[in-house]
């Protein structure tokens, strides 16, 4: 399968599925001993190249922005003068990247 994302995309998407997986693994921490292995949660590979496709179909090209900006390194204040939109547009496309997510 050949990926449709731009490098900067795929970027930002894998920062995005790295946080995913450490949420997950926060809220289902491995079991502790042997005996409850039965009970660990797992969770299937997904092709890299579908895992990108499945999560930025997800996202507006403008949530991809602002995404991208996140991995870069920027606060919702330098997204907003970046992207020429006021903090609260930027704060809201922040939140909306994390509610679809579910890292909120």
């Amino acid at each position: 399968m050949t990926s449709c994302l731009r490098p900067t995309h795929n970027h930002a998407l894998v920062a995005v599925a790295q946080e995913v997986a450490e949420r997950l693994q926060q809220a289902y921490p491995p079991p502790s001993d042997d005996n409850h292995l039965a009970e660990a949660i797992v969770i299937p590979a997904v092709d890299s190249d579908l895992r990108q496709m499945i999560l930025a179909e997800s996202l507006t090209n403008r949530e991809l922005e602002v995404l991208q900006l996140i991995v870069d390194g920027d606060n919702s204040i330098a997204i907003a003068r970046k992207l020429n939109i006021s903090v609260n547009a930027a704060k809201t496309h922040i939140h909306n990247i994390l509610n679809k997510f579910m890292l909120t």
